[in-house]
């Protein structure tokens, strides 16, 4: 602690500047604090549904770090900041998403020409929103999945819930029949949902 009071007084927060004796003892400590911030749910971070339930477990395989992350988020801001603070959050997130959401689309190649596009896929990325954004995504037919692998059967539905919420009955009915055990592979029916997809 005399070391490290010692760098802090001569250079501030800047590491770099610390001595490399003060840097190393301090590394450790600092990432575990770090990890143990961000990395670690605590009870009331994430709903006790997915935290304690068998059920709720099995939902959230895989997803409880989304699920504790966009709720720190969420819940923190407005515990600590209240409803301003998490309005000036989304203000300067909305943004940042936007611009990481385009670059994205662009160096797939899928670049987003319609800014309507733009603005609902980046609702789906904001940890602001906590687990809503995960709704905005599915409205929005921006998430194709739920990501747990208990849901492969669910997941085959976002698709449609998407098209459908959007208005994109055809493009629905298409998913629909795809996510549909069996009917995809029937020669008929096939026809029919390749037809669909392809208007």
């Amino acid at each position: 602690m005399a070391e490290l009071s010692a760098d802090l007084k001569k250079a501030g927060t800047d590491t770099a500047k610390w001595s490399n004796s003060t840097w190393a003892k301090v590394r450790g400590p600092l990432t575990k604090a770090m990890d143990d911030a961000v990395l670690r749910n605590r009870t009331g971070e994430i709903p006790a549904f997915a935290q304690f339930s068998q059920v709720g477990k099995f939902i959230f395989t895989f997803r409880s770090f989304v699920l504790g992350a966009h709720n720190k988020v969420l819940a923190g801001s407005l515990g600590r900041e209240g409803f301003m603070g998490l309005g000036l959050l989304m203000l300067y997130q909305m943004p940042l998403a936007m611009l990481a959401t385009a670059a994205n689309s662009t160096i797939q190649n899928k670049p987003l020409k319609d800014e309507k596009d733009l603005i609902t896929k980046s609702f789906g990325q904001m940890g602001s929103f906590g687990m809503f954004s995960e709704a905005f995504g599915i409205i929005s037919g921006q998430k194709q999945q739920f990501g747990a692998p208990g849901l492969i059967a669910i997941d085959r539905l976002y698709k449609t819930v998407g098209q459908a919420a959007q208005g994109n009955w055809q493009q629905a009915a298409s998913a629909g029949m795809a996510a549909t055990p069996i009917l995809s592979i029937i020669p008929g029916l096939r026809a029919i949902g390749e037809t669909l997809k392809g208007n």
